[in-house]
């Protein structure tokens, strides 16, 4: 399969959507484009030839949504064949500081500190189950200051080395790659919500990401993921027999931080964002990868850009039916 060639000869909205459905950088430049889009594909393609312990012909993805006093992270693994759904292994999130230093301690600029509780944070997830022998791992890419200051904050400092101690913590245990967070709220939020949101429109992009995952997880819609038995019974637990749960008002769904039964301090505050979003982008990396394979199957039976062209335009405008359709349901409601 020659991709570069191929990419040459769609147009330029075809290779921007073509990034969108594989995760890669948007660029102006056709050339840059293409190179963002071979890049990717050869970062999949590695991970595809990965053999994992269990010699399943499948690859596991963590995300870690990056924090100091809410740090979450998902696992799930995705198997190669078609049809077959991303499972959720691991969804929890912690407050590094009483996790690591003991309730009401605080996290400083201690170089020696920051390494220990990364390292600790490190250490904890790989002896779990749900993340032993992730094929790659994905963290949540931090800016450097606030939006409406020019001096980089602590808060801001802290995230910032956390993330870069995770690259150097998490290397030797699998792949690494930094996941950008406005990428993943793209690809789950269509372009004409976030428009409508720029322009003050009665919209909330992280609401709607909230709202995303708890459709997902409560009621299984709109379909793109499964729960491993140990989720899936957390949220069966908190259930009641009549199928709505705990906590719930007015047909609202409850937080997701009371369903996976987690606890203030320890596991920070009761707000589900984090939770939210480190799913996410475990999810976006998953169908990125799905994608990928998808594409390879394809031009390997037909490397024609036609057969390209076609696959690519049907499967942008189906996703973002998909998730249209998915929260206009509750904006409605809303």
């Amino acid at each position: 399969m020659n991709l570069p060639v191929l990419c040459k000869e769609l147009k330029s909205n075809t290779l921007q959507r073509l990034a969108f459905l594989i995760g890669a950088k948007q660029d102006t430049k056709k050339a840059l484009r293409i190179k963002n889009i071979q890049e990717r594909f050869t970062l999949f393609h590695a991970l595809s030839q990965t053999v994992p312990t269990n010699h399943a012909n499948e690859i596991t993805i963590t995300s870690v949504d990056t924090g100091v006093v809410n740090c979450a992270v998902a696992s799930m693994t995705i198997a190669a064949g078609p049809g077959s759904l991303p499972r959720l292994n691991y969804w929890k999130k912690w407050n590094l500081e009483s996790q690591f230093l003991g309730v009401g301690q605080s996290l400083t600029l201690s170089p020696q500190l920051t390494s220990m509780v990364t390292g600790a944070l490190v250490a904890q997830l790989l002896r779990d189950p749900g993340i032993e022998g992730t094929t790659l791992f994905t963290i949540e890419k931090q800016r450097a200051r606030t939006v409406s200051s020019r001096v980089v904050s602590d808060p801001i400092l802290k995230l910032n080395i956390v993330e870069h101690l995770l690259y150097d913590k998490l290397g030797g245990h699998g792949a690494i790659e930094s996941s950008d967070p406005a990428r993943m709220t793209k690809f789950w939020i269509p372009q004409e919500l976030l428009k409508q949101e720029q322009e003050g429109a009665k919209f909330n992009s992280k609401r709607a990401r909230m709202d995303l995952v708890k459709a997902m997880v409560f009621q299984g819609n709109p379909g793109l993921l499964t729960l491993s038995d140990p989720i899936d019974k957390q949220i069966q637990e908190y259930q009641t027999p009549s199928g709505e749960s705990k906590g719930s008002r007015r047909g609202r769904m409850p937080r997701l931080f009371d369903a996976l039964q987690l606890q203030e301090p320890m596991n920070g505050a009761r707000k589900d964002d984090d939770l939210a979003d480190s799913l996410l982008h475990a999810l976006a990396w998953s169908q990125w990868y799905k994608t990928y394979n998808e594409l390879n199957q394809l031009l390997m039976k037909s490397p024609l850009h036609s057969q390209l062209d076609e696959y690519i335009h049907r499967n942008y405008e189906q996703w973002q039916g998909l998730l249209m359709n998915q929260l206009q349901q509750k904006i409605i409601k809303n």
